[in-house]
């Protein structure tokens, strides 16, 4: 019920096997139960809970004999433990720190994948969680191997984080503390897969804190209750996520940090008009990606950035360039529509004039202030469209009319997330 190297945070009650053995000194790594262990319901791959009532150790099943089973490393020895297969971890923080302390590379049997940690995602109802996430939970640095943290529907692995919409929900509501903080380089082993993590708190806690090194897949990060970002600082890969903030306030809804990468993503404010949507540092990008409802779609204050295939529309401003520097990144093939003010603004101290020598093939439409202004020069060339170029984008419907000009030219947005603004 659940193999691929997982274990499962069921909080509405998933089936569990539980059992009781022993554990002899003279062979601390297999556990013989009383009675032939029921392999219609465990399986290699499995995790146990050893002495679930007690002092519990948590190990990863590698072979299963009769009533032996043994794990994937030593344990304390013991006689008429209790066992539970599978089963709940007493929340999502339990499950990961279950495998961050377990997972090195010194015990990891020679050959095997790395484990996965399986969540069941329950029709939209959510995992209550109370306690987040620490960084030590992940695993020691530079000792831990990489896993992944992935919503199922009926068996491990069965969503395809390509296409589906069907996710996992984890909520830490009003609780106070930063939902999950991957921040050290060695996280960037770690990735999530089909996960809609929240947060509503009005107190100051972010969904991911510091800069996250873990890599998102398909992934929805929804917080209210304060204005503050949704993410501090995005260190991996997002890819195909929706990040929303329904809450008023200047700050920006995320940050993407130095190397760091937006790709197929949205970014949704909640249309006040002030809040920055993507703050790009260094070296950072965003790739086909849609922000809308905020003030600054993108506000770019270095050199080394590409905003490029993106479709950035009902903002106040679509890319905003704070420091010269901005003059320096690349700015190509973007839709830039229906903004409040200018497409691209200037926001540099003392406005002097501009020369951007990577921005070209993009498309203007109904930016009230124009596409940018004289302050602004593009060293390539870009358009400025007639008429709209959206299929209904008051009805979340951003694909591209084929008569459009912009038609061909560069890649829809991905379906599925534009209009998942739900909390």
């Amino acid at each position: 019920f659940n193999a691929g190297y997982s274990v499962e945070t069921p909080s509405t009650g998933e089936a569990a096997y539980g059992t009781t053995g022993t554990v002899d000194a003279g062979t601390p790594t297999v556990i013989t139960c009383v009675g032939a262990v029921n392999t219609s319901l465990v399986a290699v791959g499995d995790w146990l809970t050893w002495d679930y009532t007690g002092v519990a150790e948590r190990r990863m099943i590698i072979d299963i004999n009769g009533a032996d089973i043994t794990v994937h490393r030593a344990m304390t020895a013991g006689a008429n433990k209790n066992i539970l297969v599978g089963g709940h971890f007493a929340g999502f923080r339990n499950a990961i720190a279950a495998i961050g302390a377990n997972v090195k590379a010194s015990n990891w049997p020679a050959s095997t994948p790395p484990p996965r940690l399986n969540v069941k995602a329950h029709g939209g109802a959510a995992y209550k969680e109370t306690q987040g996430v620490e960084v030590a939970d992940f695993g020691t640095p530079s000792e831990s191997l990489p896993f992944v943290i992935e919503a199922f529907s009926s068996t491990p692995g069965d969503l395809d984080w390509r296409t589906t919409t069907t996710r996992a929900v984890i909520d830490w509501g009003t609780t106070a503390t930063h939902a999950m903080s991957p921040t050290d380089p060695s996280h960037r082993w770690i990735t999530l897969l089909n996960l809609d993590l929240r947060q509503s708190t009005s107190a100051y806690g972010h969904i991911l804190n510091g800069t996250s090194c873990v890599h998102l897949k398909n992934c929805s990060l929804k917080r209210s209750g304060r204005n503050i970002p949704i993410a501090q600082r995005v260190g991996g890969v997002a890819e195909r996520c929706l990040f929303w903030r329904d809450y008023d306030g200047p700050n920006e809804l995320l940050r993407v940090g130095s190397y760091g990468l937006l790709i197929d993503c949205v970014v949704r404010g909640n249309g006040d008009g002030v809040s920055v949507g993507v703050w790009l540092e260094q070296s950072s990008q965003i790739l086909r990606t849609l922000v809308t409802g905020c003030g600054s779609a993108v506000r770019v204050n270095l050199q080394g950035c590409s905003v490029i295939d993106c479709t950035l529309i009902s903002n106040v401003s679509g890319i905003h360039l704070a420091e010269i520097a901005a003059a320096q990144s690349i700015y190509k093939g973007n839709i830039i529509a229906n903004n409040g003010g200018y497409g691209i603004s200037n926001g540099i101290s003392g406005t002097p004039t501009v020369y951007l020598p990577n921005c070209g093939g993009n498309f203007f439409y109904g930016n009230t202030s124009g596409a940018h202004p004289a302050t602004i020069i593009p060293m390539q060339a870009n358009t400025t469209l007639a008429t709209d170029p959206f299929e209904d984008y008051a009805g979340g419907d951003y694909r591209i009319r084929t008569t459009s000009a912009a038609y061909g030219v560069r890649r829809n947005l991905p379906s599925g997330l534009d209009t998942d603004a739900s909390f």
